[in-house]
């Protein structure tokens, strides 16, 4: 089996058929796994996957679980430790393939022998406009994440060796490609647009934005990476703890969101 495409959800009733469905639709004609995780939701998520499974092309196997976790790496954890995909992608409720043929375009008359990972571009979705986010250079890995989690695609095995670690709530998904990225695991992009995601995840809310600076130099420190060793950390870290400053004062004063 090629690929395992993973869903994540929890109270997902009103993205999560979006979500399926863009899987359901790929056009890729070899076998792919599909896992569902959900959280124990107590809306009508359950409701909606046991309806959209009947869907299913009989070229997709498929399995969900629905019980309680310690937060969405947990449950991309639980995913990835029975992924029997060669490639695990993770597309997450409210995330989805940005057309029918991704896969097909991904694989197709393509050769991935020497890589650990690969990444495409995304489609980033905000009130209803949308702008393409090309990755970013690699190197800025040592102090953010320059492509979305969504557009890559990870080889199982190294995933596995690797599950992602419970002490970051936000940046869990950061810490496993830098750990990779300093490891000297072989990235490769592809000029392909893979996912489309919007701005409602927890990533993208301004009120976990210093949450998620704290967890960035956190795991930045236990992967050997200080401002004396990666210079470059100062000038990131300054335009954050700006940005942060200037974005609280906003929404002190009422004015509205900072982006």
């Amino acid at each position: 089996m090629l690929l395992t495409v993973v869903t994540v959800c929890y109270n997902a009733e009103n993205t999560i058929k979006k979500t399926m469905d863009s899987v359901i639709r790929q056009t890729w004609n070899r076998e792919i796994e599909y896992l569902i995780v959900d959280g124990k939701s107590t809306d009508k998520t359950i409701n909606i996957i046991e309806e959209s499974v009947k869907d299913f092309p009989k070229h997709m196997s498929y399995e969900y679980i629905s019980e309680r976790d310690r937060g969405v790496y947990d449950a991309m954890n639980k995913a990835a430790a029975q992924a029997r995909g060669e490639w695990i992608l993770y597309m997450n409720a409210d995330d989805y393939f940005v057309d029918d043929r991704v896969v097909e375009s991904v694989f197709h008359d393509r050769c991935y022998d020497c890589a650990d990972v690969i990444y495409g571009d995304t489609l980033f979705v905000h009130d209803g406009f949308s702008e393409e986010l090309v990755a970013g250079d690699l190197r800025k890995m040592k102090y953010k994440k320059p492509f979305v989690h969504q557009s890559a695609l990870v080889r199982t095995d190294v995933q596995k060796k690797y599950p992602f670690d419970l002490r970051y709530r936000i940046s869990a998904d950061y810490d496993f490609f830098l750990k990779l990225y300093l490891q000297g695991k072989n990235f490769l992009h592809i000029d392909c647009l893979i996912s489309a995601f919007s701005d409602s995840g927890m990533s993208c809310d301004p009120v976990n934005e210093k949450e998620i600076f704290a967890e960035s130099i956190a795991l930045q420190r236990r992967n050997g990476l200080n401002i004396w060793n990666t210079p470059i950390l100062i000038p990131y870290r300054l335009k954050r703890y700006i940005k942060m400053a200037a974005g609280h004062r906003i929404r002190a004063t009422g004015m509205g969101r900072t982006e």
